[in-house]
């Protein structure tokens, strides 16, 4: 059995950690499947996908956007294809996306090439209407099925676009749960540290991290931001920092291979994001046992967390309660560890509800049976 999958880069993010994730379960499950990846970008993390499955990068046109391909290129081992025939010469018998951004050209594939199509949908409203353009009902009648990484997303698609909830399943993850053992004891640090992480754009917060830090200069917190940023946003991210005097208390620290055994170092984290459907840092920090900020109905954390008691959900840009619930947790470190192993237990239990791999799994196989 034939499966291509497609994903969008080999960051070191949620989505493409997601995928390989992925990708290993079924491996595990299904050896005899022969399983090929194409990515649209590369990143820290090729190196595993290429060890895990044989994995492809495509090199588009110069100048083309991602709503403009018609032929898209496969660039491996000095050869070079265009993707209809690729395809066509592989012959998958299902291709499954785990992003909305190949939609656009890979339906007049499916239809050329007869194959079944699954998109696992882990992008909202913002980044589907930059490449889906308004045309989501049309496209989305055309996929077989679909997984949503959280609940609002599924009745989005029902309501919003018509499509039949019997072609979605709530989906998150997957997570490889022995990668995440129980909280380490770390040296205490003399300052209150916040982990916030992503990549630092607009929809990720950064602008709203760098302003609370900005307004809680004076205090004995220190703010981390972790996650890839390019050379030219790190310029203009600095110049902001310097400009506002905070660059003692708002630290870029970049790309890590293990955020998760830095997070041990933290002690609290703050999900800036405006939009996030299934923020996997964020499990990970819940799982780290660190309290989470964030904004009620903007993110996915609500799906995992249920802490409405502990009004560490504020509202929209609310600085004044952020900065209430820093000093609170600042000041109160039992509090701090029960939140700490409360979130760290409704993760996990969340999570074992919840087998991504063998339901995607499933899903393919029915697919192809014509069942």
């Amino acid at each position: 059995m034939k499966i291509l999958f497609f994903g969008n880069d080999a960051s070191r993010s949620g989505a493409p950690i997601s995928l390989l994730t992925l990708i290993q379960g079924i491996k595990n499950i299904e050896p005899q499947w022969e399983i090929t990846v194409i990515l649209l970008s590369g990143g820290p993390i090729l190196e595993k996908y290429s060890q895990n499955v044989k994995t492809l990068i495509y090199t588009p046109p110069p100048k083309s956007k991602y709503l403009r391909f018609r032929k898209l290129f496969i660039k491996a081992n000095n050869e070079v294809s265009d993707l209809p025939a690729f395809i066509n010469n592989y012959k998958p018998e299902l291709i499954y996306i785990n992003t909305i951004v190949p939609i656009p050209f890979l339906i007049p594939i499916k239809f050329n090439c007869k194959v079944k199509l699954i998109c696992h949908i882990r992008e909202m409203e913002m980044v589907s209407s930059q490449f889906l353009k308004g045309r989501e009902k049309k496209y989305f009648k055309e996929i077989d099925h679909f997984f949503v990484v959280n609940s609002r997303i599924e009745k989005d698609l029902v309501k919003r676009f018509g499509v039949d909830k019997n072609k979605t399943t709530v989906a998150p993850g997957p997570f490889d749960l022995y990668a995440y053992p129980s909280k380490q004891i770390v040296k205490k640090e003399s300052k209150f540290n916040i982990a916030m992480a992503g990549t630092p754009t607009f929809r990720k917060g950064i602008d709203i991290s760098i302003h609370l830090a900005s307004l809680m200069k004076d205090k004995n917190v220190c703010f981390h931001w972790f996650g890839e940023i390019s050379n030219d946003k790190l310029i203009e991210l600095e110049f902001e920092i310097c400009k506002r005097n905070i660059d003692g208390t708002f630290k870029l620290i970049g790309n890590v291979d293990d955020v998760y055994s830095r997070f041990f170092e933290m002690n609290a984290f703050f999900m800036s994001s405006r939009e996030d459907p299934f923020p996997r840092v964020a499990i990970e920090a819940a799982l780290a046992e660190l309290p989470i900020i964030y904004f009620k109905q903007l993110t996915g954390v609500e799906d995992f967390l249920n802490n409405d008691s502990l009004d560490l959900g504020i509202d929209y840009l609310d600085y004044n309660s952020i900065i209430s619930i820093i000093n609170n947790l600042s000041k109160d470190e039992v509090l701090r560890r029960d939140i700490g192993r409360r979130n760290r237990i409704e993760a996990i239990d969340y999570l074992n509800r919840i087998d991504t791999v063998l339901q995607v799994r499933n899903c393919i196989l029915k697919l192809i049976e014509g069942n």
